[in-house]
């Protein structure tokens, strides 16, 4: 993959990094390793009216370097009874379907997408588990002692994040909601809980209406992120990596301009 490729990719995900410090969204957290940009881990708060609603579920998104254009790798890391641990999951937003994949499509839409998929049965697809609904309600339970040795962060902590944000939305509003009431997504069909290759037709028929009814709802609580040091980080990185390709090109044009002077010296 050329170098241009690679930084673009890098460009493209530290814009949405910073759309997604002033989205304060109240049903994930998502934030970039601080030494890779292209692997970022999330901790997915369970849909509503479900039985993983006491969820907290972790998980990690792994970009590749021509990202938009090529659609992430999704794991989970904490057991959900609805995806296996560490492995590739199939669903039509991952690499496994990319003809469903759109470069318009971000990382807001992926996650709120993949709530969406935790309600609908895995029917032996790849990564997919259906347990018993006991053992699902169980494991919600227990996803929030859940500490992740790959980034460092616990579940806990984004817990309380997750309930400050949906406290400050309530206040702001007036009114108490229940956590998807808040995305009222703006589609023709309810979700349907058959195969997975109905819902795999029913997303893609409605990605673009959720993203743009994502981008109107946006939901701000004043207060960014721990994590915006990392966009400066990453811009420092960047501004590097353009002077070293400027000392390369000029390295080659000296080269060559010596090559071609000893070339008519030997005539």
């Amino acid at each position: 993959m050329d170098s241009l490729t690679t930084r673009n990719s890098v460009k493209r995900l530290l814009h949405e990094l910073k759309g997604l410090q002033g989205e304060e969204a109240n049903d994930f957290v998502v934030y970039p390793l601080e030494k890779n940009i292209f692997q970022w881990h999330f901790t997915l708060r369970g849909p509503m009216d479900s039985p993983y609603e006491e969820g907290f579920y972790h998980g990690k998104l792994l970009f590749p370097a021509n990202y938009p254009f090529e659609p992430p790798d999704i794991f989970f890391l904490t057991e959900s009874g609805r995806f296996q641990l560490n492995m590739k999951i199939c669903i039509s937003i991952t690499s496994y379907h990319p003809e469903n994949w759109s470069p318009s499509f971000t990382v807001l839409i992926i996650l709120r997408a993949l709530r969406m998929y935790m309600q609908s049965p895995g029917h032996g697809s790849v990564g997919s588990l259906d347990y018993p609904v006991d053992t699902i309600r169980q494991l919600a339970l227990e996803s929030h002692a859940f500490h992740c040795t790959q980034c460092g962060e616990d579940v806990k902590e984004h817990m309380t994040r997750l309930e400050k944000r949906t406290h400050v939305f309530d206040e702001l509003n007036g009114t108490k909601r229940d956590n998807d009431d808040r995305l009222k997504l703006p589609m023709e069909h309810s979700l349907p809980s058959t195969s997975e290759t109905e819902l795999h037709s029913f997303t893609s028929k409605n990605f673009a209406d959720v993203g743009t009814h994502l981008s109107e709802n946006s939901f701000e609580s004043g207060q960014m992120e721990k994590r915006a040091f990392q966009e400066n980080r990453y811009s420092i990185a960047l501004k590097k990596l353009d002077r070293c390709i400027a000392y390369g090109k000029l390295i080659f044009l000296v080269v060559t301009f010596i090559r071609v002077f000893i070339f008519f010296l030997q005539f």
